[in-house]
């Protein structure tokens, strides 16, 4: 397990080590003037932030949603007392209306919170106060427009049974299942991918991405051998040509990094790459690498695009966020 993991994450740094470990020096080029890129408008990301945004459910959500849960679930917490308003509770129940049973108002067993308006009025209210096993006539009335002839606007009896009161921290778990916090690897991930459209390659150089090519192509030769299967490498999809389609995929993120940060006079100082660099060593001496061994799978160039990676999505959020409208 652990030599499988080592080989993981050798995978994880050779990508960053094939990112201007090569003969092509993204630092020497302007990508734009020399024509390996045109940059479109980066400025105007079509983003929504409060998508992003931690959000609380409404209290119709839950309710909605813990009887959807009680359906899902085969062991649900009860307590032993009377029912009370918002408890999520189990009952039988016969309607009838002037002593005749009617269509649809008999069920041995629904689910209901009480109180939360999903029953004709009165039906609801009428559970409260009821104990365990008790069976109770409950008038309630249906209203004018309830969608069926018979039953608009006449009053019905409810002999209702309750058969189960929930335990109310059920309410609670599916409130905390339903809120969601704010999202921000998600949003970072989504910005990136706006920025790097507005980045388009026009000229692959042909060496670079050969070369890329060729060294993730002898890396997973030495992954497959060493797992005993070379001959599965084929079938698996490891060509030379899906090589270089990866090849050209770290030289896209390389170059839109490199256009962005140039564009918006973005730069890396001394001090954020030495804080990336040991970041890096220190997550890989924790895997059992030496500190030798960490510094010599990514490249100083490497390092400077993730360092300038992280500042384009930030100013970019920055960007967004002093766009909001401001709430009156």
């Amino acid at each position: 397990m652990k030599k499988t993991l080592a080989l993981v994450l050798t995978a994880a740094m050779l990508a960053l080590s094939l990112v201007s470990c090569g003969s092509f020096d993204v630092t020497k080029v302007d990508l734009v003037a020399d024509g390996y890129v045109t940059v479109g408008d980066y400025e105007n990301l079509d983003l929504n932030l409060a998508d992003y945004e931690a959000e609380d459910p409404t209290d119709a959500d839950v309710y909605a949603h813990a009887v959807e849960h009680l359906g899902h679930s085969e062991d649900v917490a009860t307590v032993d007392r009377a029912a009370e308003e918002f408890d999520l509770v189990n009952i039988a129940f016969v309607g009838s209306i002037d002593g005749v049973e009617f269509e649809g108002g008999t069920s041995d067993s629904t689910d209901l919170v009480i109180g939360a308006g999903n029953f004709i009025d009165g039906f609801e209210d009428g559970i409260i106060g009821m104990n365990i096993g008790e069976t109770k006539d409950v008038t309630a009335t249906f209203p004018e427009d309830y969608g069926k002839e018979e039953l608009n606007g006449k009053e019905a009896v409810f002999a209702i049974t309750l058969n189960t009161v929930y335990d109310p921290a059920v309410l609670d778990d599916v409130r905390a299942e339903l809120t969601t916090e704010y999202d921000e690897e998600t949003l970072k991930t989504d910005v990136w991918a706006a920025l790097e459209e507005s980045v388009t390659v026009v000229n692959y150089p042909a060496n670079y991405v050969k070369e890329l090519a060729d060294a993730q192509y002898k890396y997973y030769e030495y992954m497959y051998r060493s797992w005993g299967m070379m001959d599965d490498m084929e079938d698996l999809g490891v060509t030379m040509e899906s090589c270089e389609e990866y090849a050209k995929s770290q030289i896209d993120y390389e170059f839109a990094v490199y256009a962005l940060a140039n564009a918006q006079g973005i730069t890396a100082t001394e001090e954020e790459l030495a804080a990336k660099v040991a970041e890096y060593v220190a997550t890989y001496v924790g895997y059992g690498y030496t500190e030798e061994e960490a510094n010599s799978m990514f490249s100083t160039e490497s390092v400077e695009s993730e360092v300038l990676y992280e500042k384009l999505v930030d100013a970019a959020i920055a960007t967004l966020e002093a766009a909001e409208p401001v709430a009156e």
